[in-house]
């Protein structure tokens, strides 16, 4: 036998050992994909992927629209989950049919998902409105999404929410969200599909965020005063309402502005 193969096989051997809790630890930190493929270790390994607290679902490690669709009916059928932490999808490679992403956002709502983040290439898939009233969702990562009409939102226990290339009915529907969120902590907010001109002379309130301490979100859109808690501001646009009351900000330790450049 080569003594490296050897020295392998003692230390699968070693990892075997471990309690299952600290094994499916591990292999939360793995694209689901791979760690389901650690079933094939041994018997013992096989029903670990079940009840992994984190799933990574990444379509660019697959051949088609179709395996990866089929994969994560899959994953979300057969395994044993109760509850998860992260739900994690990454859509830039394939089209997936529009009703599976409602059907896997709903199924990690019901799993009581604490890390919630979809990220898509373009704004053509939509995001249910029961994704904003969900009370264990602490962390919520959205790219390339339509927000359905919101009538209501209740994020109690949201502390990070970071929108990139998302896009709403209104900003009133934007102002709703952020006062939904008591315990928000960290916002990165960038819209799309909207008349940003427009917003300027009717720059929509929000209610307060006291706990809020880093921001970044073009200013136009809203007024300043819910932000006037923050240690880290950053400010992008391209246009200024000069009605706006600017507040004073007296925990800011750092700024940042910026204005898009001209063509």
């Amino acid at each position: 036998m080569n003594p490296e193969s050897g020295s392998q096989l003692v230390m699968s051997d070693e990892i075997s050992k471990l309690p299952d809790s600290l094994l499916q630890h591990i292999l939360s930190f793995l694209p689901t994909k791979e760690a389901i493929a650690t079933s094939l270790v041994s018997k013992m390994w096989k029903p670990l992927w079940r009840s992994l607290s984190t799933l990574d679902l990444d379509d660019s490690i697959f051949g088609s629209s179709q395996h990866f669709v089929q994969f994560v009916d899959a994953v979300l059928m057969f395994g044993d989950f109760r509850t998860i932490k992260k739900f994690h999808l990454l859509c830039r490679s394939y089209s997936i049919p529009p009703k599976q992403i409602k059907i896997w956002a709903y199924a990690a709502l019901k799993l009581k998902v604490e890390q919630l983040e979809l990220i898509f290439p373009f704004c053509c898939y939509s995001l249910p409105s029961s994704v904003f009233v969900c009370s264990t969702i602490k962390e919520l990562k959205l790219e390339g999404l339509m927000v359905d009409p919101l009538s209501r939102v209740n994020l109690p226990s949201l502390k990070i929410m970071h929108l990139q290339g998302v896009q709403f009915h209104g900003f009133k529907c934007v102002a709703m969200l952020l006062s939904g969120c008591p315990l928000l902590e960290s916002l990165s907010l960038s819209l799309v599909g909207m008349d940003m001109h427009a917003s300027v002379l009717a720059a929509v309130g929000i209610a307060s965020l006291k706990h809020l301490s880093s921001a970044a979100f073009p200013p136009f859109m809203m007024t300043l005063k819910a932000f006037s808690n923050v240690k880290f501001l950053s400010l992008c646009q391209d246009v200024w309402s000069p009605s706006q009351d600017i507040p004073m900000y007296f925990n800011l330790t750092r700024l940042e502005f910026g204005c898009f450049a001209e063509d």
